[in-house]
């Protein structure tokens, strides 16, 4: 099955770092507009859906850093806090696993007392396949 993106959330944080290689990951909220990638364990906020870099076009188009320039040099990143979104794997998953974050912003299967971020829609047989995910952000426990 392919990933897909539906009823979606977008809400928009300024990249603070070069983000080009981190679509489809796990991110959280940090400082006042910002965020990071999820760490493993992390109540994830939502899933970067382009391809943000710090560093903006001069002219304010989408460019090759397939971000929004935000007036400042950086660049604007578009994430998805809710509905459902496609996530890179960190290993394998089956269709309606529940995921928690793994490290480098992954998803993976969420173990006992994971923060569970969402339901997969999909399956992957191995790391770095992106699946469709329905996004939680209720801090279940697994």
């Amino acid at each position: 099955m392919p990933a897909y993106a539906e009823n979606v959330k977008t809400v928009t944080r300024e990249a603070q770092a070069d983000h080009t290689g981190d679509q489809h990951k796990l991110v959280v909220f940090s400082g006042s507009r910002g965020f990071a990638l999820a760490g493993a364990g992390d109540k994830a906020n939502g899933v970067l859906l382009n391809k943000p870099s710090s560093i903006a076009t001069s002219d304010g188009t989408l460019g090759t850093n397939s971000g929004f320039s935000d007036g400042s040099g950086g660049t604007i990143a578009l994430i998805d806090a809710g509905g459902t979104a496609p996530i890179v794997s960190g290993g394998p998953i089956t269709a309606g696993d529940a995921l928690a974050a793994g490290a480098g912003g992954v998803a993976v299967v969420a173990g006992t007392g994971a923060n569970i971020i969402g339901y997969a829609e999909g399956a992957a047989s191995q790391a770095g396949v992106i699946v469709p995910v329905s996004l939680t952000h209720g801090g279940e426990s697994a």
